[in-house]
């Protein structure tokens, strides 16, 4: 075969020498050998590559051409050579990740900074899902694994939990509710004012059936926003009462711009968990980065102060 290696091996090391049996010698070859390749080349090709009646040997035009496409194709197989042994060794890749839009920037993209530390050959797509476009994303294998608030999920993935996200109660800290009582009852849920998610979303179902446990069977909401952020300035704002999870208002408790308001019986809690495919083939790059996330992700310093400064993160090996 024309474009095999040891070919076009033999035909750089004639063009470098210009000389069959200087060629040879480098390639410990026999002579014989080296010209009987460059034949078989000349034949594949259907023209002359080397003018034998010169002294040294010269490239014909043709050998000039494809000296260009040889250089090019030997540097190619070193690239992708090289590459799948750092794929094989779990240093190159790329990753695709879907997680609940929320955690993206509260404490996916810490956890990020340790990865593209610890694999700087790995290319990684991050993709704001909710549940259901996972699932399908993972049976589509458009997806390696999700990050994902999920308290129950489809039984044909593979599923590891990382940790029991708390939800808190938020207010303004001027709200009436966080004025009233130390401790709210359930009759202080039912006539106070929401701020939810939109109808229908994974996290808003999580909270409906959280507070009909609780024995909050109707409750009023102000206003539905499909987002953590537009939900915390909704709170801020004094329109009602919030329920998020602890990451998502760690640094606004600490500040003292909202309230946490502590209801009797209440001990709200969001199930983290990693999502994978049972029918992908495990590669060794998307193993190790599933660890970094799964041990990360289980601090729950992680979404702390967003979480910790970027520096802080310990490098994991």
């Amino acid at each position: 075969m024309i474009y095999s290696r040891p070919l076009l091996e033999t035909f750089l090391a004639v063009c470098q020498h210009r000389n069959f049996t200087q060629a040879a010698n480098m390639l410990r070859k026999s002579q014989s050998c080296v010209s009987m390749q460059i034949s078989q080349m000349e034949h594949e090709v259907g023209l002359p590559l080397f003018d034998r009646s010169a002294r040294p040997l010269t490239l014909t035009d043709a050998g000039t051409k494809f000296l260009e496409f040889a250089k090019l194709i030997v540097r190619t197989i070193d690239d992708c050579s090289g590459y799948m042994k750092d794929m094989a060794a779990g240093s190159a890749g790329e990753l695709r990740i879907a997680t609940f839009p929320a955690l993206v920037n509260f404490l996916v993209s810490p956890v990020l900074v340790n990865v593209v530390r610890s694999f700087p050959n790995v290319s990684i797509q991050i993709v704001a899902l909710g549940p259901p476009a996972a699932y399908e994303a993972l049976r589509q294998g458009e997806i390696h694994f999700g990050v994902l608030l999920a308290e129950s999920t489809p039984p044909e993935f593979l599923v590891t939990p990382i940790r029991s996200e708390p939800l808190y109660f938020v207010s303004s800290r001027k709200h009436p509710i966080a004025l009233k009582h130390p401790i709210a009852s359930v009759q202080d849920l039912r006539e106070t004012p929401f701020v939810l998610g939109s109808s229908g979303h994974d996290y808003t179902v999580m909270i409906d059936q959280s507070l009909r446990g609780l024995g909050v069977d109707s409750y009023r909401v102000a206003l539905r926003i499909s987002n953590f952020e537009g939900m915390k300035k909704a709170v801020r704002s004094g329109i009602g009462l919030g329920i998020l999870p602890r990451f998502a208002v760690y640094e606004e408790l600490k500040k003292g711009t909202l309230k946490q308001v502590h209801v009797k019986g209440a001990n709200f809690t969001a199930r983290m968990v990693l999502i994978e495919s049972r029918k992908l083939f495990p590669m060794p790059t998307v193993e190790y980065v599933k660890k970094i996330f799964l041990k990360e992700l289980a601090n729950e310093e992680i979404g702390e102060s967003n979480c910790r400064n970027p520096s802080d993160i310990r490098k994991t090996s």
